[in-house]
């Protein structure tokens, strides 16, 4: 008989990524300035936290969990590459690798299902239901194949995986990339920023690539991209790391992540997710022929 490890017993902890605002980095630049040039890496203890609701607020939250990390960079959505280089660095610095096996960065706006991470973690399954089978392939929508398992510990990264992405000219996209930050017409085969995992040994080379690796403000395409090409590192596949959001609420009990929801939806997503009286229904007899998607083409 197979044991199960009661999710409970497995620790996962959850920490904030945060830049400042300009506010914030004016009132820091001044103190520093009032100090004699010496720079600090934190408004906390700092004259701009009073008077400052939001600031005030972070406070509270970092002296009561712990779970802030934060440093002085403007936080913009052109500045998510420092932001995303930052965690590395804060792995790196504390040698987190020593004491944790795998490290999952998530967008703010990206539910986890974490029972469901923690099951694939461990090597085991996710139910598969009927609104979740448009998301899989003739081949992954086995779940019970040890091909579709996690089966490693080291040099492993995973998530939605794009291949072969254009780079996009038109200065009107969010997605612009202008010539003289990326002079290629295609990127690097990259995981998906809304969600993407790696184990703890990652970290550390893909930190020592990023220093050595010109800045691109898409974060995803330059970690799970550039930084993991020159590291040498495979980039794997898992349709269950999405990038998009469903309007069905069973596909959350399927998922590991789920990209693009407002604050309301994590409440709803969360509290669905814990309701195990709400069965979802499980696949039609003919999905095989009808539903499944394409095998990813990246391979």
């Amino acid at each position: 008989q197979t044991s199960i490890i009661p999710p409970t017993t497995i620790p996962v902890r959850v920490v904030f990524l945060l830049g400042q605002s300009k506010e914030d980095l004016n009132s820091a630049h001044a103190a520093d300035a009032a100090a004699g040039g010496s720079t600090s890496t934190s408004t906390w203890g700092t004259g701009a936290v009073y008077g400052n609701e939001t600031l005030t607020r972070l406070r509270q939250e970092a002296d009561l969990y712990d779970d802030i990390i934060q440093e002085q960079f403007l936080d913009s959505y052109n500045n998510l590459t420092i932001k995303s280089v930052m965690a590395l660095k804060w792995i790196q610095s504390r040698r987190c690798y020593e004491q944790a096996a795998f490290f999952m960065k998530v967008d703010d706006d990206t539910f986890v299902n974490v029972p469901n991470l923690l099951h694939f973690l461990l090597g085991g399954t996710v139910p598969l239901y009927n609104d979740t089978l448009d998301y899989y392939d003739s081949k992954s929508y086995q779940t019970l194949s040890a091909a579709n398992r996690l089966n490693a510990t080291v040099n492993y990264m995973v998530g939605y995986k794009f291949c072969k992405a254009s780079v996009l000219s038109n200065v009107k996209s969010k997605w612009y990339m202008p010539y003289y930050m990326y002079q290629k017409d295609k990127y690097p085969p990259y995981l998906s920023g809304s969600g993407y995992l790696m184990s703890m040994d990652v970290v550390p080379r893909l930190y020592e690539a990023a220093l050595n690796t010109s800045l691109i403000y898409l974060e995803d395409v330059y970690v799970t991209g550039m930084c993991a090409e020159k590291a040498h590192l495979q980039r794997r596949h898992h349709p269950l790391f999405n990038y998009s959001k469903s309007k069905h609420r069973c596909t959350l009990r399927g998922m590991i992540s789920m990209h693009k929801l407002r604050v309301e939806d994590m409440y709803a997503s969360y509290n669905f997710v814990k309701n195990v009286t709400y069965q979802c229904p499980p696949p039609g007899k003919y999905f095989k022929r009808i539903r499944l998607r394409r095998v990813n083409g990246c391979g």
